[in-house]
């Protein structure tokens, strides 16, 4: 059990420094190791979903005044009930199926971040916005990963880098913890809270040693590494029997 809190605490910690080194990744990073060891691939997805509530929502609080409540509007009316059934079959389904499924996953958005994220685009529109909280939601549900849509949708819809990350930040803590709140009723057990709240100690202890040295490293090196993790992370998962 204690190499377990150990693993825990690690990775989360990891993810939180990626996250504030990088601007991205925490969701990808924290499920690409966590369901290897951890009791249940439910816990994974609530403990991730928990922290990526808690840094969005440090995040927004800081940028509250640049939040553009107007483009979220779309995105957030899709996401609720999307995400509760996506969330209800993850439950209903059993792990190994979820582990090669985010192993699929996995494959395919490092594919689509090395490849295509810069030929991609999304019209702001509020057909797209729609769009993007239903594939965001189903993504989340399924894999606490669901960032990819709304982040094409804002950035397309976002006057400035400013009102897009605060833009984004918000939409995040609030779909977030949506997701948490479900997680947590869907729960056939209670699991235990020693998780996280070793989760929640590392992410504010690594996030701060990440914002210390984020000028220090580079960030493009950084995000190519999480792609190539996600690649073999994927490919075990798939494989695993």
């Amino acid at each position: 059990m204690v190499w377990q809190f150990m693993l825990c605490f690690l990775v989360m910690g990891g993810a939180a420094m990626v996250q504030n080194l990088s601007g991205f990744g925490f969701g990808i990073v924290a499920m690409s190791l966590l369901p290897y060891w951890m009791p249940g691939y439910s816990l994974s997805a609530s403990l991730t979903t928990a922290m990526m509530c808690v840094t969005a929502a440090a995040a927004a609080f800081k940028s509250y005044r640049m939040i553009r409540w107007r483009l979220l509007l779309p995105p957030l009316l899709s996401y609720p009930l999307v995400n509760y059934a996506a969330i209800s079959l993850s439950f209903a389904s059993p792990d190994i199926f979820l582990q090669r499924a985010l192993g699929v996953f996995l494959i395919s958005l490092s594919l689509y971040f090395l490849l295509l994220k810069r030929r991609v685009k999304l019209r702001a529109s509020v057909g797209a916005g729609l769009l993007a909280g239903a594939l965001g939601a189903v993504m989340n549900g399924l894999f606490s990963m669901g960032g990819p849509p709304i982040v094409l949708y804002l950035l397309s819809a976002s006057s400035d880098e400013e009102h897009y990350l605060a833009s984004a930040q918000a939409y995040f803590c609030i779909t977030n913890l949506f997701s948490l709140i479900i997680r947590l009723r869907a729960a056939e057990k209670s699991d235990g809270i020693h998780y996280y709240l070793l989760s929640l100690a590392a992410v504010l202890l690594f996030g701060f040693l990440g914002r210390k040295i984020r000028r220090k490293l580079n960030g493009d090196s950084i995000r190519k590494g999480v792609y190539f993790l996600m690649i073999i992370s994927g490919l075990v998962m798939c494989l695993k029997s």
